[in-house]
């Protein structure tokens, strides 16, 4: 070998060994783990398959511990109240007909002895209406009615110190506060309640006196549980949400229903009732719907589910399509293709080139994709839900509508998620109303309200241990340097940085007991702001660098945070400021702002919501919910009947 051979060779080998130690010295200071893919030693510079046979080796030796997905929050088997008869106290007759008035004894002008009033006791006329308390207080023990416990509490308790009938008169009929009433409970499917679950029979005229009282001890009992019911069910819905699954997180908003009563009692029970509907502008809408949908007749044109029709092809689907289509456009649309519109045109099943450009014009002018394919998209925009079923919608929102404050504030931001929009809410109209995104059907976005309190610029993304364990953890053990090469900053318990390479993610399974965050970039998932409201589901708005995802119909694609469509002008209007301050803020680097007003927000959940002139539209249930809602309130009508 001539000296310049020997030379080249020289130079190679310190390179080799350069290299080495400086991975050995690395390898020292990180206490490299054996699993990582990079050189340990010289050996493995010169050789890289010895990193795989080491990598190999150990696998055998420490076998990596399984990964334990952490699970979102799941549904429920829904649960309702347990209906308990209501026991109410017999009362005694000194204290219902016994009334004793001090009457004071004096002369013609009430003349005084020795400037002390001489009072006669005297046995004043029975009060017929404590009368009537007593006749029928006295089958009080016998009266089987069963309620919701809280029901049953109150009831027993004022019955307890009750001086007259709430529902009858003297004459043991319904007095005119059940007369207002009664009426009430029937009309109770005007407000989205069902008229079944407050049915009171009218008392009727037994064949003795003894009769008559006890069947008017029925109906007073009857009537007190079922008006406390309507109220509470009124104010707070029939069924408590949280008990349908863990997505569903509301405060509890149930009245106090000794209060009600007592309400009841002292003012006008029917206005004291429907006070406790909601009093939102939306519930409104709702109401009109329904007497709206009352009136109309379903004529609408079903497409066969998972129908796709492709130019050239042939559908048995395609004369329905069709009608869809005279149905959902005007005449200056069908004006534009008059041969295909003529009365009888469509007589094959055939999907010709004519028709293909029919439905492209429609695509276009819906903001669909242009491609001539009649898939879920197109038809979704063709098809309407029917009358029944848009009815059940309404019904289902004002059921949650009732979950949700009676005041929602000026302004408040309001997320839609079957809707995939947020809007902006300040003096009843939406001053901004964008796309979102929202989570997937594995990672959906949570049913709550909360308020704004910071807006966040160039953030960092804490990245949560869902994430870690059931997304990155199998990456981080094909790579330890995973989260290196992309930029993370990996710390300890104590606040130490520590390289993602350095550490044995194979002996995780459910937890990493490291904190991992992205640093702010144009690559950050967070985008250049968030804005939070702080919650146990760790929701917040932010920005997206996948800005493409707001061209889709169908926008469920985050981890159950929201992403908007305009995050600049969200971030202005909660802070009351303008984008271009915004923007300037965004030129200072990482910071934030406080929101200095009280700005509710509502990540909530509604296939049925007006827009800001009433006209209530309807939307797909992403998650299904509406049928875990419908179920739990079948199960409490079915717990209310059986007890009946």
């Amino acid at each position: 070998m001539n000296r310049s051979a020997l030379a080249r060779l020289a130079a190679t080998a310190l390179v080799i060994v350069g290299a080495a130690g400086q991975a050995n010295a690395q390898s020292q200071r990180d206490a490299r783990n054996p699993f990582d893919p990079r050189p340990l030693n010289i050996f493995e510079a010169m050789f890289p398959d010895l990193i795989q046979q080491r990598i190999q080796r150990q696998r055998v030796l420490q076998p990596a511990q399984p990964v334990e997905k952490i699970s979102g929050p799941r549904y429920y088997t829904y649960e309702a109240d347990r209906m308990v008869r209501i026991a109410v106290p017999v009362p005694k007759p000194d204290d219902v007909i016994q009334q004793v008035t001090a009457v004071l004894a004096s002369s013609e002008a009430g003349a005084q002895t020795d400037d002390l009033q001489t009072a006669t006791v005297v046995e004043a006329e029975p009060d017929p209406d404590a009368a009537a308390l007593a006749r029928i207080g006295a089958h009080f023990g016998a009266v089987d009615v069963r309620g919701e416990p809280a029901i049953a509490k109150a009831i027993a308790e004022y019955y307890a110190q009750a001086r007259r009938p709430l529902w009858l008169d003297g004459a043991l009929l319904p007095n005119a506060r059940a007369r207002t009433v009664m009426p009430l409970f029937e009309q109770a499917g005007e407000y989205g309640l069902e008229p079944e679950d407050y049915l009171v029979e009218t008392p009727a005229v037994g064949a003795t006196p003894e009769e008559t009282a006890a069947e008017a001890a029925r109906f007073e009992i009857a009537m007190t549980a079922r008006a406390l019911r309507y109220a509470l069910d009124a104010r707070a819905g029939r069924i408590n949400p949280n008990r349908i699954s863990g997505y569903h997180d509301f405060p509890e908003n149930r009245a106090d229903a000794a209060k009600l009563l007592s309400e009841i009692v002292e003012g006008l029970a029917v206005r004291v009732l429907l006070a406790q509907h909601p009093q939102h502008a939306q519930f409104e809408a709702f109401r009109r719907e329904l007497a709206e949908l009352a009136g109309q007749q379903d004529d609408t044109i079903v497409i066969a589910d998972g129908t796709l029709i492709k130019p050239g092809l042939e559908h048995p689907e395609l004369a329905n399509v069709m009608k869809a289509l005279a149905k959902k456009t005007g005449d200056e649309f069908q004006a534009r293709f008059p041969e295909v519109f003529a009365e009888g045109a469509v007589t094959s099943a055939a999907y010709t080139p004519e028709l293909v450009e029919v439905v492209k014009a429609f695509q276009k002018d819906n903001g669909l994709g242009v491609d001539g394919i009649i898939g879920r998209g197109t038809i979704s925009r063709l098809t309407d839900i029917g009358v029944a079923q848009k009815r059940d919608r309404v019904i289902l929102a004002m059921e949650q509508l009732r979950w949700h404050p009676r005041e929602l504030g000026n302004p408040y931001v309001f997320i839609n998620q079957p809707a995939f929009r947020a809007r902006f809410v300040e003096d009843g109209r939406s001053k901004l109303d964008m796309r979102v995104v929202v989570g997937t059907a594995k990672n959906q976005s949570s049913f709550f309200h909360d308020e704004i309190e910071t807006v966040e610029f160039n953030p960092y993304w804490g990245i949560p241990q869902s994430i870690l364990v059931n997304e990155y953890l199998p990456k981080l053990r094909a790579n330890p340097a995973y989260l290196d090469e992309r930029g993370y900053i990996v710390t300890d318990a104590r606040g130490r940085r520590i390289p993602s390479s350095a550490i044995d993610w194979w002996s995780m399974g459910g937890k990493v007991p490291f904190d991992v965050r992205q640093l702010p970039g144009e690559a950050n998932a967070l985008g250049n702001l968030k804005i939070l409201f702080p919650n146990k589901h760790a929701i917040y708005m932010h920005d997206t660098p996948q800005k493409q995802l707001f061209g889709n119909d169908i926008r469920a694609y985050s981890h159950g945070c929201v992403r908007l469509q305009q995050p600049r002008e969200m971030a202005a209007a909660v802070l009351g400021t303008s984008v271009d301050y915004i923007n300037k803020r965004l030129g200072e680097g990482h910071g934030q702002d406080e929101v200095k007003r009280k700005i509710p927000v509502y990540v909530a959940y509604f296939t049925a919501w007006p827009d800001d002139n009433g006209a209530v539209e309807y939307f797909a249930d992403i998650y299904g919910r509406d049928g875990y809602l419908t179920k739990a309130i079948e199960t409490t009508r079915k717990s209310r009947n059986a007890a009946s």
